[in-house]
């Protein structure tokens, strides 16, 4: 029995971390499906938490407003072109998941054309929660470049 105890609290850890990682993961990838698509920008109130931090090149934005997230995606969608050039794919290079209910994410979405050469890829760092609901975004650094080769992460 003792044995049985002993695996349990060696491999409960790793097994409980691969499920956050798979939980992060799916929580992203149905991010960005949903705002690369031309839903209400108020759908995707839902992924973020109450009081998000959103960094555009060197503008910082925080608001108060419930409608903050919803707005904020409304202007990055415009600005980005991301209804006559949606992104057609993205990658995670690099997943900081702990064992506190916080990760932090380097996200590239990417696209063959655009309608500025800076915006082929928008280079984003996610710092997400594990809150009531789930996961949930606190805050997303991001900015445009021409490529994808552009995001380079300290």
């Amino acid at each position: 029995m003792k044995i049985i105890w002993i695996v349990f609290f060696i491999f409960f850890p790793v097994l409980a971390s691969a499920n956050s990682e798979s939980e992060v993961e799916k929580f992203m990838e149905r991010f960005y499906h949903q705002f690369n698509s031309s839903s209400d920008p108020g759908s995707l109130k839902g992924f973020f938490a109450k009081s998000p931090v959103f960094q555009l090149g060197e503008q910082p934005a925080i608001s108060s407003d419930e409608n903050f997230a919803p707005r904020m995606i409304e202007i990055l969608r415009e600005s980005m072109g991301v209804a006559d050039f949606p992104y057609t794919g993205f990658s995670t290079d690099i997943s900081n998941i702990s064992d506190d209910g916080s990760a932090a994410l380097a996200v590239v979405f990417k696209r063959a054309k655009s309608k500025n050469k800076y915006q082929k890829a928008l280079c984003s760092i996610f710092s997400l929660a594990k809150l009531k609901e789930g996961w949930k975004i606190v805050g997303w650094s991001m900015y445009g470049t021409t490529h994808e080769s552009r995001c380079t992460w300290a």
